[in-house]
């Protein structure tokens, strides 16, 4: 059996802590925006630090499948946060809010083929964060999407997430376990 683990780096989430106390000003993209989807990098921008987050590809060889299991790294924000702003490219829900915490969206996937596991994976697609009256979810969209879905809600309890299970059909030779959850960097 595989087990792949694809876990954002300390760096990245040493950043993502340090967006809690700070003020929020927005989420966007320097890329393009459709509806509530938005390409590479997703920016994530409060009074004190902007981070960015991008997909890369990855092939690997899984289950006896070739498969693109992409991951989530952490890159330069550079001039995009300024550029998104400029071409109105950001979602500005909650600006001015205190964030209270950021929390990793960590899906867990393990195949089942006639009986066996094949493989297991454990990846981080995003982040879930909390401001003082609402929570913002980044997600990327399924293990082997190349943008992000951006959704909100008034608590952790109604917020709705891509729903990534379903990218993976089933059969009577093949079932799959889905699980996700939220692990707080601060």
């Amino acid at each position: 059996m595989n087990e792949l683990t694809y876990f954002m780096t300390p760096s990245a989430l040493n950043h993502l802590a340090q967006l809690v106390g700070t003020r929020w000003e927005c989420v966007g993209t320097s890329g393009t925006i459709i509806k509530n989807l938005i390409t590479c990098p997703a920016l994530i921008v409060t009074s004190e630090i902007a981070v960015a987050l991008t997909i890369q590809d990855n092939e690997v060889l899984v289950g006896g499948e070739h498969r693109t299991l992409t991951q989530i790294y952490e890159s330069e924000p550079d001039g995009n946060v300024e550029a998104a702003k400029k071409e109105g490219l950001v979602f500005f829900h909650g600006k001015g809010e205190r964030v209270t915490s950021v929390s990793v969206i960590r899906e867990e996937l393990t195949e089942i083929a006639e009986g066996e596991e094949t493989f297991h994976l454990l990846s981080d697609s995003g982040v879930v964060i909390a401001l003082e009256s609402m929570v913002i979810a980044i997600q990327r969209r399924g293990f082997d999407g190349f943008d992000f879905v951006v959704n909100r809600a008034s608590s952790p309890a109604e917020l709705e997430y891509y729903p990534t299970e379903r990218d993976w059909p089933m059969n009577l030779r093949v079932t799959y376990e889905y699980a996700r959850h939220l692990i707080s960097v601060d």
